[in-house]
């Protein structure tokens, strides 16, 4: 239990400890040197000058005083009646001039150029906030055990959530208290008007310190604890911020679900609504909550680091998504690049087959690293595999291939882009469509990387959440309900039993595919049910094997 005197207690004795002698005169001039003139300083207005079109070659002398010729501007005109203009793009003002030649036009062009929204200074001083916490951060923990202070504190009746939640307190209210002072010095001076966007400092300042907390949680002094926060934490940041940057211009509103980078968004202006900010609230308290658990986790009740085999086992969520994505979606990003035809000349069949075998090669490797046997890398039980259970796992597969009409059911953003992926990414569940032998190769890598090594490696929940998170992102219900029936099967027969369903799932005919959502929930669930029928612990797999 949590009690909040010891909680406040702690903050209090962590800022005094850190901020002891001229910690505080060093951390205050600082943030005054850093963030007043960020946010109180008002900014210089200048007037961007008209742009003129500029063209090469010979100038119709219709258009001779209304054209300025630049030998290095890459456009061409030729004739008078019609004009013929070559180039890669025409400006809006160059369609303005074309546009008062007499006659209609042969081409009609539509430009329709990408608004890509500028951010706000408050999305600055968040960031400036965040690297100030890197330094009393990284003495916060790492400086405790250096100083072997650590075991004193808990073993004085406080307990590990109250010490880390404490310190985190101390940290996130410091960041939170100098930046809004900041932004009030902004209205102040009229340089920055309050709003919505103030929200997102103390958010930002709240998930930076729980990430710099976690981020130093083993570290065994001063030295290490710096290293990792003041390499690690700004490229983080900047790494989230900029994968809830790209899905806010997918969606908008869309960003504010990334931990840290919704809170940056709101920061700096992004976010407009009450469901994003909302969004970015929830992800914020989330992300807060589980890098605090883990800060706690971490401590034992010598105050030494316990090691966490879940987090390191994380790399694997990485290479798998970039083995799979890459070769599969990969083309589609063509589209974003302006280029639409080349992505869609680009054979999927191809793809899907190179991702698979990506997949088994990374868990050949991982089994041959571990120094494991070709058994405990197909996942075989040390009693046998039943003979009922091969025409089960082939009606988990028949179930699983009717049920495509249930990713119809979910919302979906109105994006062509992201509908594209969505198509391409699908060959994750359904690898059919590209083929016998590509969804033969991706079916057989899948099932050795996720039911195999991770399900032996991570245990059957996370290898079923790492399935979902890498195969079926945009399809998540009937990725989760599929990598349930497919860990309930590998439990009993390890990747073989998993293998037969997902064959029979893959080379099904698309005519036995129910039509109706409905219906397809009712295939997955009868899947999942033939799945754990029998079963000694049928919720087996939420633990380790």
């Amino acid at each position: 239990m949590i009690r909040p005197a010891r909680v406040f207690a702690v903050a209090r004795r962590d800022l005094k400890v850190v901020l002891a002698g001229k910690g505080s005169w060093r951390l205050g001039l600082t943030a005054l040197a850093l963030l007043l003139p960020a946010g109180a300083l008002p900014l210089p207005e200048f007037k961007t000058p008209l742009e003129i079109a500029q063209a090469a070659g010979d100038i119709p002398p219709s258009l001779a005083d209304r054209i300025q010729h630049n030998p290095r501007f890459g456009l061409r005109m030729e004739g008078e009646a019609p004009v013929l203009v070559h180039t890669s793009r025409v400006p809006p003002p160059l369609r303005e001039v074309l546009d008062t030649l007499p006659g209609e036009p042969t081409v009609r062009f539509d430009l329709r150029a990408t608004e890509f929204p500028v951010p706000q200074r408050g999305l600055l001083l968040a960031l400036l906030s965040l690297s100030l916490l890197t330094g009393p951060l990284t003495e916060s923990l790492a400086g405790e055990r250096s100083r072997k202070t650590l075991l004193s504190l808990l073993t004085a009746s406080i307990s590990r959530g109250e010490l880390a939640l404490g310190k985190w307190l101390a940290w996130a209210g410091v960041s939170s208290v100098m930046t809004l002072a900041v932004a009030l010095s902004g209205r102040v001076t009229g340089a920055m008007p309050l709003g919505l966007w103030c929200l997102g400092l103390p958010l930002a300042s709240g998930m930076a310190a729980a990430l710099g907390l976690w981020l130093g949680r083993d570290a065994e002094d001063e030295v290490d604890g710096a290293a990792r926060t003041l390499r690690a934490l700004p490229v983080i940041a900047l790494g989230l911020f900029g994968a809830a940057y790209g899905l806010n211009m997918v969606s908008p509103g869309l960003g504010a679900v990334v931990p840290l980078g919704g809170a940056l968004l709101l920061a700096g202006g992004l976010l407009t609504g009450v469901t994003p900010v909302i969004g970015a609230v929830l992800s914020t308290a989330f992300g807060v909550g589980a890098l605090v658990w883990g800060v706690a986790r971490a401590l034992d009740a010598e105050g030494d680091p316990r090691p966490s085999p879940a987090l390191s086992e994380l790399s694997h969520l990485g290479v798998g998504a970039a083995v799979w994505w890459l070769p599969v979606a990969g083309p589609a990003a063509w589209a974003l690049a302006g280029n639409p035809d080349l992505g869609q000349s680009l054979s999927p069949a191809a793809g899907v087959a190179v991702g698979g075998a990506l997949f088994g090669l990374y868990a050949l490797v991982e089994a041959l690293r571990r120094h494991w046997s070709l058994a405990e890398l197909l996942n075989l039980p040390t009693e046998g595999v039943r003979s009922l259970y091969f025409p089960r796992a082939a009606l988990v597969g028949v179930a699983l291939s009717l049920s495509a009409a249930a990713t119809a059911a979910l919302p979906f953003p109105d994006n062509g882009w992201l509908y594209a992926i969505r198509l391409r990414l699908s060959a994750g569940l359904d690898p059919g469509w590209a083929g016998w032998i590509p969804a033969i190769v991706a079916v057989a890598g899948q099932e050795l990387m996720f039911r195999g090594l991770l399900q032996r490696a991570v245990g059957p929940l996370r290898a079923g959440l790492f399935f979902v998170l890498v195969c079926s992102p945009l399809d998540p219900l009937r990725g989760a309900a599929a990598a349930a029936a497919l860990a309930l099967l590998a439990q009993r027969g390890g990747v073989p039993l998993a293998l037969i369903a997902r064959l029979a799932w893959a080379l099904a005919p698309e005519s036995l595919s129910i039509a109706s959502p409905g219906g397809a929930w009712v295939a997955l669930a009868v899947a999942v049910g033939a799945a754990a029928l029998g079963a000694e612990r049928p919720l087996g797999f939420l633990g380790r094997r």
